[in-house]
């Protein structure tokens, strides 16, 4: 009996440590985010960092989250609101500390963490088309730009296009730019290229220097604009 107590004790103490943060300082839904008390920690920031109304916001994961973008557009006023782990869903929970700055537009890439997860490529996108509602709905004024999903292992290739191919329908439908970066970055296996990953899921410098080349028709439109 006393062996019982002292584990549960320490399973109670190692979950206060390192588990998920705590629910009344999360948005909804997103208790169980991998990297929770993380998570908590980068939200907080967002919390005492609110997006203004001139912002460029990079949304996403940590493809998102690990790109220097003020450094990649100098010129910009950027907002890096990427989330190493993130989901659709965590996305979804977390986008009216976005949305209610009313940024002039945002960067979208989300995903890729989903597959991981199992989660079915109908259930990624029905997240994304709540996405793109809210956005329409809280933000009304905020060009979107939707970025298809990168490649990965030459194993999720059939899930990912099949994904990027209703994203172009779903942008169409919401009025949003679709920016297709998915074939810039693969190789004839049906994977990321061996140049711009070391893991066959994050990038290198040069593949951030590739995406850059990617948005860049889309960045001049805006300065033009």
């Amino acid at each position: 009996m006393k062996k019982s107590i002292y584990l549960l004790s320490l399973a109670i103490l190692l979950f206060s440590m390192f588990g998920t943060a705590s629910c009344s300082s999360l948005p909804k839904s997103s208790i169980d985010h991998p990297f929770g008390l993380f998570y908590e920690r980068r939200l907080s920031q967002f919390s005492e960092l609110p997006v203004s109304s001139d912002a460029v916001v990079f949304l996403g994961d940590s493809l998102t989250d690990e790109g220097r973008w003020s450094e990649i557009f100098p010129e910009l006023k950027i907002f890096n609101r990427g989330v190493s782990a993130d989901r659709t869903e965590h996305v979804l929970a977390r986008l009216d500390q976005i949305t209610k700055g009313h940024p002039k537009i945002i960067f979208i890439m989300i995903g890729t963490n989903d597959l991981k997860f199992g989660i079915s490529p109908e259930k990624i996108i029905s997240n994304y088309r709540e996405i793109l509602q809210s956005i329409q709905k809280q933000s009304p004024n905020t060009k979107v730009f939707v970025q298809s999903l990168l490649p990965r292992k030459a194993s999720f290739q059939k899930h990912i296009e099949k994904i990027n191919h209703d994203l172009l329908l779903l942008s169409k439908h919401y009025g949003c730019t679709y920016i297709d970066l998915y074939p810039a970055f693969l190789d004839k296996n049906g994977a990321i290229k061996k140049e711009y990953s070391n893991d066959a899921l994050h990038l290198l410098g040069a593949g951030y220097l590739k995406w850059k080349e990617l948005l860049d028709p889309y960045i001049l439109d805006r300065r033009n604009n």
